[in-house]
């Protein structure tokens, strides 16, 4: 809250998890959404299956009600769901390319997601948060229309499903488009040694 309150209108914040803390720090402070520039929710599937139910994804699903009472707030929200993180994904083909970064981080990279990207069937690693913190630093990776979103808070089979309609004016937006070279571009770029990826388009154009 202090901090919000300092940085007011200039904090982003990004909620890789339950949105559980953004709810009570509602309560706390209910002008937190007037105070905060723009929160980033990875979370959601609105037009695509869930990922820990058929209706849900896992973040929302683990407590409706909190996604809800934010959904509800009036924050300047970007919901980065399932329907665009899934069109992201770190391939066993590109281990070597990290692995030929030799920096601390592409060498971490590599070794929590050894397991996943090894497994038989495949499938390549999910950027579902490095997608979510892209889009906070460059909200024109994604694109979408205003919403006001919903979530489901019964206790039924479609608890948790998230929802929306568009309504002008809304500061929400769900993210339905991505521009995957861009994102690519500003990912590498992470990891690899310091200006080794022609890094002079830093803030304005990660391509």
């Amino acid at each position: 809250m202090r901090t919000a309150r300092r940085y007011a209108g200039r904090l982003r914040l990004v909620c890789l998890g339950p949105l559980t803390n953004v709810a009570i720090a509602l309560r706390l402070e209910p002008r937190l959404p007037e105070l905060v520039e723009r929160l980033v929710i990875m979370g959601g599937a609105f037009a695509v299956p869930g990922n820990v139910t058929p209706a849900a994804e896992f973040n929302v699903w683990s407590d409706p009600e909190a996604a809800s009472i934010v959904a509800e707030a009036g924050f300047r929200a970007v919901w980065v769901g399932l329907d665009v993180t899934r069109e992201v994904r770190l391939e066993r083909g590109q281990r070597d390319r990290l692995l030929g970064f030799e920096t601390p981080a592409a060498r971490l990279l590599v070794e929590t997601t050894r397991q996943l990207l090894d497994r038989p069937n495949g499938g390549g690693v999910i950027l579902h948060d490095p997608l979510a913190l892209a889009v906070a630093v460059y909200p024109e990776l994604v694109g979408g229309l205003p919403v006001q979103v919903t979530v489901d808070t019964s206790s039924g089979p479609t608890a948790g499903r998230t929802a929306y309609h568009i309504q002008e004016g809304a500061p929400s937006l769900v993210a339905q488009s991505i521009d995957q070279t861009r994102f690519f571009a500003l990912f590498w770029r992470s990891f690899a040694p310091a200006g080794a990826l022609d890094a002079g388009n830093r803030r304005g154009d990660p391509s």
